[in-house]
């Protein structure tokens, strides 16, 4: 079967959840390539009511600090413990996920001001040289 161009449910040895599109899955290489990748953190309710034994869980970039979910992320092949298709709900939550976080998301185009001199560093050559620590 080719889980490429697929999104996937995975479960990562250290216990991770996450949900993947995979870009390329190689069985000579030790690494997957995927991108749009959520982790599925588990959501207590805080309710006592009976929830008819239905999971709750929050999704959010698996990487942290990325910018664009479209970036291709090599997963471990060895770190990979369990994967699955998941159920139809859970893909269309995550194509929705997906969207909404990329729609937040701030690429540095975006913060960057163009000036014409963006990439001069200014000095004044003229202010008393810098103090030099001593010991």
């Amino acid at each position: 079967m080719s889980y490429e161009n697929t999104v996937q449910q995975l479960l990562t040895g250290d216990g991770h959840e996450i949900l993947a599109t995979i870009i390329e899955w190689d069985e000579t290489s030790q690494f997957v390539k995927a991108n749009k990748i959520l982790a599925m953190i588990p959501y207590d309710l805080g309710i006592d009511e009976d929830t008819d034994g239905k999971s709750f869980y929050i999704l959010k970039p698996w990487v942290s600090y990325t910018n664009d979910l479209e970036r291709v992320t090599l997963l471990s092949r060895s770190g990979i413990v369990a994967m699955t298709e998941p159920s139809p709900i859970v893909q269309e939550q995550y194509a929705s996920s997906v969207s909404e976080i990329a729609d937040t998301m701030v690429t540095d185009d975006d913060t960057k001001e163009e000036t014409p001199t963006s990439n001069v560093i200014s000095f004044n050559p003229k202010q008393t040289p810098p103090t030099l620590l001593t010991e």
